[in-house]
């Protein structure tokens, strides 16, 4: 008869094997650098696992960051998201605009809700470079060109 630890490991495996199967890259290693920091793995482990071929077995993620990611890779599904952190063309390594969006907005929005708060969240992030949007820029620029082309 199984009892309470196994009801709960077989649903951390289940929860596991979802984020796993259908989360980004970023989610799956999200789980398993927080399973080595709450081991307490250190590098020198690393390298010796790494060396010698081994595994660390398994290192079990802090319980309410695997819901959060499970719930986050349910919904991406139901909704026909793509698998991916960011709804730019070109995603931007370091952004999460997709996935943020996803943990914040609730479960009853749609595909078109989602992806709108997702772009409006990246713009926020990710605002676009413009070097000449500075104050008085055209202001200088001119006052530059009319100097360079004015004999004195």
């Amino acid at each position: 008869m199984p009892d309470e630890r196994d009801v709960q490991r077989a649903k951390r495996a289940e929860l596991e094997a979802l984020v796993d199967e259908h989360g980004t890259e970023d989610e799956r290693w999200t789980l398993t650098w927080n399973g080595m920091m709450r081991a307490g793995v250190t590098l020198t482990q690393l390298r010796t696992v790494a060396l010698n071929d081994e595994s660390l077995g398994p290192l079990p993620p802090e319980p309410d960051l695997l819901a959060r990611l499970a719930r986050r890779v349910e919904h991406r599904r139901q909704l026909g998201l793509p698998r991916k952190d960011c709804t730019a063309r070109r995603p931007a390594q370091s952004c999460r605009c997709l996935g943020e969006t996803l943990d914040e907005i609730g479960e009853d929005a749609d595909k078109r809700e989602v992806l709108a708060a997702a772009r409006k969240l990246h713009k926020r992030l990710k605002p676009k470079f413009n070097p000449f949007a500075g104050p008085g820029y055209r202001a200088r620029a001119c006052e530059g060109a009319r100097a360079a082309h004015d004999p004195a």
